[in-house]
């Protein structure tokens, strides 16, 4: 119910409401305000600060309605051009994606304008349009929002056109590469690169991109090595010991590169640096074991026992039976064939399948022969040989065989005229098949 021929004075009351937070009051009076003086030189302002509290409270088509009898009712053009501009970004926010771009194609063209434009139509998924919409922008090559089109853009490609797409990722990495969403689009062109086919040019730039801009970055391990298996080895190495400039790597990281280098020689270089101090966590125990695994591939026998055993003294045990397995053909590699039967001994008794223990004691009954308990060595063997003589794989029948074959031998040194019968019949029934 206010009441004044005063302008000045409505829109000093509506600042004091505002100030003191009476939002609601402020923007009623705003309105009236712009009612009353359209052609004031606080006119713009008003509507400006009036359509901020509406959308503050979520009423956005209030707001664009407000902005739009400002156009209509002022005599300067510019201040209605802007009004009808912030009435479209109230309908885009309001979620009115059609009537925001009716009042855009009304308005001459200007960068933020196209820019919402591609916007809203992007929401209502005409990716063909908004392409048209934005794709000029890029003719302006220092548009501060230059990123920020390419984004939307490359968003469209995906759903349009996968090629332009690609292109126009690799121009936001090569313009922009401190952007904070590079690793991002990385990964995109990574995929895009691998399902077409791409040359290997396109790895070997998108490697060194990495390298030079985003070592650092969680994703930097996974790109780096998935580009390095794609070109040749020279240019793999090279591009791989780029990696190894980096201060440090996390456990994942690491499991990562155990996993998917190339050669023994690379796994060994990177270990050999980085290695960490054990942990009783499940990432750090694994990577002990891999590297337990690789120390064992290299012939270290002494380090593979010590990680083997730091790994079992652990409170909770990271895959015991692998460990333990590995830790009796360390020891037998050492000649240390006491201590190794005792862990495998120790292994047998743990639960496992039959194929498991058979896998223990084709190791232990060998162990026993060595040491000239032919005795044991035959009883070890028997037992992990099938009642029926079947195996369920080639692997399998090859550690059966190799079983029966040890029984052989050692009968004749015993006197085991029945073991050798017995095994004799079980090797030609399994070598006949």
């Amino acid at each position: 119910g206010f009441q004044s021929g005063e302008p000045a004075l409505l829109l000093m009351t509506a600042r004091k409401f505002l100030a003191a937070g009476k939002k609601p009051e402020a923007a009623a009076l705003f309105q009236l305000f712009l009612k009353e003086a359209p052609d004031s030189p606080d006119t713009a302002a008003a509507a400006r600060q009036c359509a901020e509290l509406l959308i503050d409270a979520g009423k956005f088509r209030e707001a664009a309605d407000t902005l739009l009898t400002l156009a209509s009712v002022t005599k300067d053009s510019a201040v209605g051009e802007q009004a009808r501009f912030l009435a479209a970004q109230c309908r885009y926010r309001g979620g009115e994606y059609a009537e925001c771009l009716k009042l855009l194609d009304l308005l001459p063209a200007t960068p933020e304008r196209a820019l919402l434009a591609g916007q809203a139509e992007m929401k209502r998924k005409r990716y063909p349009e908004a392409i048209r919409r934005l794709e000029p922008l890029l003719e302006k090559k220092d548009d501060p929002a230059r990123s920020e089109v390419l984004k939307l853009l490359i968003r469209c490609g995906t759903e349009a056109d996968a090629a332009r797409a690609v292109a126009w990722a690799e121009l936001l990495l090569h313009e922009d590469p401190a952007n904070s969403e590079g690793t991002v689009y990385a990964g995109y062109l990574l995929d895009a690169y691998r399902k077409n086919r791409a040359e290997k040019e396109k790895f070997r730039t998108l490697g060194n991109w990495m390298a030079r801009y985003q070592l650092g970055a969680p994703e930097a391990v996974p790109v780096i090595l998935q580009c390095s298996t794609e070109l040749p080895p020279s240019e793999r190495d090279a591009l791989l010991q780029k990696l190894l400039a980096r201060d440090s790597f996390r456990d994942a990281e690491l499991l990562v590169l155990m996993e998917n280098l190339p050669d023994r020689k690379w796994k060994m270089e990177f270990f050999n640096r980085f290695a960490p101090k054990f942990a009783d966590n499940p990432e750090r125990c694994a990577l002990f074991l891999g590297m337990a695994h690789l120390e064992f591939e290299e012939r270290k026998y002494a380090e593979a026992l010590k990680r083997c055993r730091t790994l079992l003294a652990a409170e909770k045990i990271w895959r015991y039976r692998e460990t333990k397995l590995l830790e009796a053909q360390t020891l037998l590699n050492l000649k240390q064939d006491e201590d190794a039967r005792r862990c495998l001994q120790e292994l047998l008794q743990a639960p496992q399948t039959v194929a498991e223990k058979r896998q223990a004691a084709a190791l232990l009954a060998p162990s026993w022969e060595r040491s000239g308990e032919y005795g044991n060595a035959i009883a070890t063997a028997w037992t992990a040989i099938p009642v029926d003589g079947k195996a369920e794989s080639g692997d399998d029948a090859q550690v059966i065989a190799e079983l029966l074959k040890l029984i052989i031998r050692n009968a004749d040194k015993v006197g085991g005229a029945e073991d050798r019968r017995d095994a004799e019949e079980i090797l030609n029934q399994l070598t006949a098949k």
